[in-house]
């Protein structure tokens, strides 16, 4: 790839990060996709939610710049409260999470991508934990939105799941400087994008 090529590639990204910036900061519950089924409206659900993608890519970006042996206790970690929470959305217990939190957890996690700092796995573990009971906790099902809540539910823990588990897969092999810069350019990017948001928010 050309370095023009580069350089259009990243202007695109970067015009549907702005993009993002468009839609509303208000908590996002699952609502129903015309067209689609409960499971593919769950499916969708991360990919939809600006929030939630910033997080989801920042922790990929972050898991696989440390070593191997820590994505086992790190993504294991968010796998495990992800469902919890997501379970606890069906439930009266369930609390309401601010878009005000999920955008700070954001910023933090693109800071510490672009400085490419190596963590403590007790550190990781923790973050990784934050996000995945964030998450989880601000994908309730509206009611009456679908059909089957459990299904709508399923697809968004294969969704983020497979975003967490796949992302670090290609951030470990990213061997080459300019491939590690990129990551690093990434994580600043998504530490501005919810810098950006959470000024308009305060703002108001």
């Amino acid at each position: 790839m050309t370095y023009m090529n580069r350089s259009s590639a990243l202007r695109c990204a970067l015009i549907c990060s702005v993009a993002l910036l468009l839609l509303p900061l208000t908590a996002m519950a699952h609502t129903s996709i015309a067209g689609a089924g409960d499971f593919v409206t769950g499916l969708l659900n991360p990919l939809t939610t600006p929030g939630h993608i910033l997080i989801l890519i920042g922790l990929g970006l972050l898991a696989g710049q440390h070593p191997p042996v820590q994505l086992k206790y790190t993504i294991g970690t968010f796998v495990s409260v992800l469902t919890i929470s997501l379970l606890l959305t069906t439930t009266s217990y369930v609390v309401a999470v601010s878009s005000t939190v999920i955008f700070c957890l954001a910023l933090v996690v693109g800071i510490l991508v672009a400085l490419e700092l190596q963590l403590f796995l007790i550190i990781c573990c923790v973050l990784f934990a934050t996000a995945g009971a964030l998450i989880g906790l601000d994908s309730v099902v509206e009611a009456g939105a679908v059909q089957s809540p459990f299904t709508t539910l399923a697809g968004t823990w294969v969704s983020a799941t497979f975003l967490l588990v796949d992302i670090p897969i290609y951030t470990c092999n990213a061997n080459k400087k300019w491939m590690k810069i990129g990551i690093r350019v990434t994580g600043s990017w998504i530490a501005a994008i919810a810098m950006l948001v959470l000024a308009f928010h305060f703002r108001k």
